[in-house]
């Protein structure tokens, strides 16, 4: 069994339709949690972004995924998890679940989904449904955490900063605005390929920042350090 280990937890990613990367990790340190009582991921995985939310806050998490092998080793991990009372996966995916919690709202919504497109389709179906927005696009994401959110609600998501116009695009025909960005680069000299983002229901001037996530090949940089020492064991 493949374990990956955090400070406070461990989680095995063998069965996932994703292994832990760097984008998940981002995601789960840079996400505002203060005063955040309900949390939803959507496209949980292991559940590691759900872990690593729970670690940072005393809020309710909800987890989905449309993949039940990725469902079966997520609640495998909250088993082992101290968090185990505040977490719940289920299996379905976000339009079913969307119906069936009409009138529900959550505080904070975050999702690292899928956003390869059709030309680059793998031919592991499994692979297809982390990766590829074959079976959620950014319109429909944009509508369901919408139909989701509380009206003082923010929703997070990591993306490659070339899809930055396709998601601002979506979310604000939904109503939700850009409010934070975090552009992400591999070394200084290279350009940003992923952003993180924060969208709410109240238009406002967005917080752009910058991350470097290494220095040079063998060293991590201060700002990534210190974004992710709470989890990584060597940071």
């Amino acid at each position: 069994m493949s374990i990956f280990q955090f400070k406070q937890f461990s989680v095995a990613h063998e069965r996932s339709t994703l292994k832990i990367g760097v984008d998940a990790v981002l995601l789960g340190a840079w996400i505002s949690v203060d005063n955040t009582q309900t949390i939803l991921e959507i496209g949980t995985g292991c559940g590691v972004i759900s872990f690593m939310l729970a670690q940072r806050s005393q809020a309710h998490l909800t987890a989905i995924d449309i993949d039940s092998d990725s469902i079966e080793e997520a609640e495998y991990n909250n088993s082992h998890s101290p968090w185990k009372n505040r977490i719940s996966f289920h299996c379905i995916d976000i339009e079913s679940f969307t119906k069936e919690n009409q009138g529900k709202t959550f505080d904070c919504i975050v999702c690292n989904p899928p956003y390869f497109d059709h030309s680059l389709l793998s031919p592991n179906p499994r692979l297809n449904l982390g990766k590829h927005n074959v079976s959620l696009t950014f319109e429909c994401l944009s509508a369901c955490v919408r139909s989701l959110l509380h009206p003082q609600g923010n929703f997070f998501c990591i993306i490659p900063a070339s899809s930055l116009p396709k998601m601002e695009n979506a979310c604000h025909k939904q109503g939700m605005y850009l409010s934070r960005a975090c552009y992400v680069k591999s070394f200084p000299e290279k350009e940003p390929h992923r952003v993180l983002l924060c969208f709410e229901q109240i238009k406002k001037t967005p917080i752009t920042e910058y991350l470097t996530i290494r220095d040079n090949p063998k060293t991590y940089s201060t700002d990534y350090c210190n974004l992710t020492k709470e989890f990584y064991i060597n940071m």
